[in-house]
């Protein structure tokens, strides 16, 4: 055989792999694949994650409104809490306003009115619900737009809430939180609890980790940022008039107008203060005086826009007789400011 067909013979043998160089090529394949996916997972965690904390945000918006927002000058008042006068019952309440938030069969007489102006009281505000107050998906399967945590929980599939747990506003506080990848509320255990990675641990986080990690996290919102409590409010009193006048302050009271929650009664909920401590006071023409008008420490109003007037205080009552007929003001009372100046023309 000559030389040159040996060396064709030798290299026809060589085009091939041996079973063993195959899989050495699976397995590196294999190793590749499994770190790609691993650190796809990853992101994917951390996507659904920020998408988790992006979405508590937005619910806390729609409750509260956007803080810090201002329109020519003045804040903007928005959200659920400024319309309808209280907190949401539960998630679904952002969405839509006929809720069965008590997960009941039955219509649900709790879910707030319909956005209407108060025609009784004649202040000229509105309230109720004018939602949504956050974007939804419309879900294929069930029909109803849901709001859900980036994780896409379903928590034992209870509709009001759609996966997030401990909707709370019972203590004044709203409490909200999402279960995390695993979808399993916090165990007990506080080293089973940090032996969970960052994505199993439920979203915020618990106040108590290293003692009992199923306590509530921090509230979403918290009763000082949507409420304000009526102490002494400063009424000044200006004469208008030629003549020197003496009123007899501790004749005067203030009621303040603002939306009733339940949406079995009138539109707007009256709160009532008691009678000034002095006595009378006296103004000479173009001067004013400032007095304070006390109510009782435990009445609280929900931020938005509301409404006041002057009456007669008579007998520990304040009555329905208007002090010097004037028209009703409306005010915009925010969470931690002081309250807005109340000015009456005196006589």
């Amino acid at each position: 055989m000559s030389p040159v067909r040996s060396i064709l013979r030798w290299r026809a043998r060589q085009r091939g792999f041996t079973l063993l160089e195959l899989l050495v090529v699976v397995l590196i394949l294999s190793a590749l694949a499994f770190v790609a996916l691993d650190t796809l997972q990853v992101d994917t965690n951390h996507v659904r994650f920020e998408d988790t904390r992006n979405r508590l945000l937005m619910m806390r918006d729609a409750v509260i409104g956007p803080r810090n927002v201002s329109l020519n000058g003045q804040p903007v008042i928005a959200g659920f809490v400024a319309d309808v006068g209280r907190l949401p019952r539960c998630v679904q309440e952002l969405v839509e306003r006929v809720v069965d938030c008590d997960d009941t069969p039955g219509a649900d007489p709790e879910s707030p009115r319909e956005w209407v102006e108060d025609t009784v009281s004649g202040t000229r505000l509105y309230s109720g619900w004018r939602g949504p107050y956050i974007s939804a998906i419309r879900e294929q399967a069930s029909g109803l737009a849901v709001f859900r945590d980036g994780w896409s929980n379903d928590l034992d599939g209870a509709l009001p809430n759609h996966g997030w747990s401990l909707f709370d506003g019972s203590s004044g506080d709203l409490i909200v939180q999402s279960l995390g990848r695993d979808g399993v509320a916090n165990t007990s255990d506080a080293t089973a609890y940090a032996a969970l990675a960052t994505y199993e641990q439920d979203f915020p986080p618990t106040t108590d980790p290293t003692g009992d990690p199923t306590t509530p996290p921090d509230p979403l919102v918290a009763a000082e940022e949507y409420s304000l409590s009526l102490d002494n409010i400063a009424v000044t009193l200006r004469n208008d008039t030629a003549a020197t006048i003496t009123i007899a302050i501790d004749s005067l009271c203030l009621r303040l107008y603002a939306p009733d929650p339940d949406a079995a009664n009138p539109p707007i909920l009256t709160r009532e203060s008691g009678s000034a401590p002095d006595a009378a006071v006296s103004l000479p023409p173009g001067t004013q005086s400032t007095i304070l008008v006390p109510f009782a420490s435990t009445v609280e109003v929900p931020w938005g826009r509301r409404a006041i007037r002057l009456f007669q205080f008579s007998s520990s009552t304040c009555t329905t007789t208007e002090y010097n007929a004037q028209p009703i003001q409306q005010i915009s009372l925010i969470p931690q400011a002081a309250f807005p100046e109340v000015v009456w023309a005196a006589q």
